[in-house]
């Protein structure tokens, strides 16, 4: 936990606290909750504090409304599911003003955070962490997915309660698990890479050039490195202002001794369209088609390297999971590393992670993140900006 306060570490007891917490889920065209484990996985520390007699208001964010209220994105659906799931009523507070703290044993939720031009950017609204604050007597923090971000609820708040802000269970259990890609991982060690696009993951890569034995790059990001090798890839996605990066890239991974895997195969489309087919071809083989997922060939190869692993870290799917026609190599991919029970497997990112559960073997994997850029960054920096706040 590296000083990171606990729980167990501030006085709770009979107190208001300001939870912070990530339900921002995924919704389906009929409104309801299509995955719902991101509020599942806060459950243990919303019983924790019940059992310490606090009373809690809940703070999330839900997409990106910019500051400006959307009825579209209010958090009510997901406090009517919250109060489903604790058996208790779970009260939508849409007001900053007057704050009104929540009695013991009471549960609020104050409406989408990001409804507020305060929330992602600070300087527009000095006050807006004294107005959040007001709401309670202790922080805590259990929104790891977010913690990457420097906004008010995860930032400046809990700098106003020095001694009473502290990490809550799920946070607590990311930094464990996830400090062990970190710190002296059981090798061999491979990470998995997909993803729609080189310039959010570039860093990361870079990083994992320094600790793991093996990469392996999918999704669309593979494109602007088999372009880099120069490989024809049609039209697929590729960011050429990134060409010269992912070539130096590939040259430090062959200094350091550090196999870089590139799809050997690939399901190609003419048209991306939920209802155009796909089909398989090898990598040099594109055409004039855009690539939209690994192929089979490079599923199989790929596990059967894996078979070696001790520690494999799986971040983002291996083609346009959003699809259907194109999302079978990512679910194979998955069945295939869940089979693998002599390693510790780790996956993050909401796509990545929605596989896992879609592929039904989210129970063999040794851990599910529910970080996508914060996870990332973790691994990249060692740190994150809402785990320092909360630090001793």
């Amino acid at each position: 936990m590296n000083q990171v306060k606990r729980l167990d570490q501030i006085d709770i007891d009979n107190k208001a606290v300001c939870l912070r917490v990530d339900y921002n889920v995924p919704f389906k065209e009929d409104g309801s909750i299509a995955d719902d484990s991101r509020i599942t996985a806060t459950l243990a520390t919303i019983k924790y504090l019940r059992e310490k007699g606090c009373g809690i208001v809940i703070l999330s964010h839900r997409g990106r409304p910019k500051g400006k209220r959307d009825e579209a994105l209010s958090l009510r659906p997901i406090a009517e599911h919250l109060g489903h799931l604790l058996n208790t009523k779970v009260t939508l507070q849409s007001e900053l003003e007057p704050a009104c703290k929540p009695a013991q044993g009471e549960i609020m939720m104050l409406e989408n955070l990001r409804f507020w031009p305060g929330e992602e950017k600070p300087e527009s609204d000095p006050d807006f962490a004294s107005k959040l604050a007001a709401f309670g007597d202790a922080y805590v923090n259990d929104a790891f997915a977010v913690s990457h971000r420097k906004h008010t609820s995860v930032w400046s708040l809990p700098k106003l309660f020095p001694s009473l802000a502290a990490a809550g269970l799920l946070m607590e259990k990311e930094l464990e698990e996830l400090g062990r890609l970190t710190h002296n991982p059981e090798r061999p060690f491979y990470a998995v890479i997909g993803g729609s696009k080189v310039s959010t993951k570039l860093g990361v890569i870079e990083a994992l050039l320094g600790k793991v034995n093996a990469l392996m790059i999918g999704g669309g990001l593979a494109y602007t490195f088999l372009k880099a090798k120069g490989i024809d890839v049609g039209t697929s996605l590729v960011e050429d202002d990134l060409l010269e990066k992912a070539k130096e890239t590939l040259e430090s991974a062959e200094t350091k001794g550090v196999k870089i895997h590139l799809p050997i195969d690939l399901l190609v489309s003419e048209d991306i369209d939920a209802r155009a087919p796909a089909r398989r071809v090898d990598t040099a083989a594109i055409g004039s088609c855009s690539g939209v997922s690994i192929g089979p060939k490079t599923v199989e190869a790929w596990s059967k390297e894996l078979v070696s692993a001790k520690t494999v870290f799986w971040n983002g799917p291996l083609g346009i999971y959003e699809m259907e026609p194109y999302r079978g190599p990512t679910i194979d991919f998955a069945h295939k590393l869940a089979e693998n029970r002599e390693a510790l497997t780790i996956a993050g990112g909401g796509d990545c992670i929605a596989a896992i559960h879609a592929a039904g073997v989210a129970g063999s994997f040794g851990y599910l993140s529910t970080g996508g850029g914060a996870t990332l960054e973790l691994l990249e920096f060692g740190t994150l900006p809402g785990v320092e706040v909360l630090k001793n």
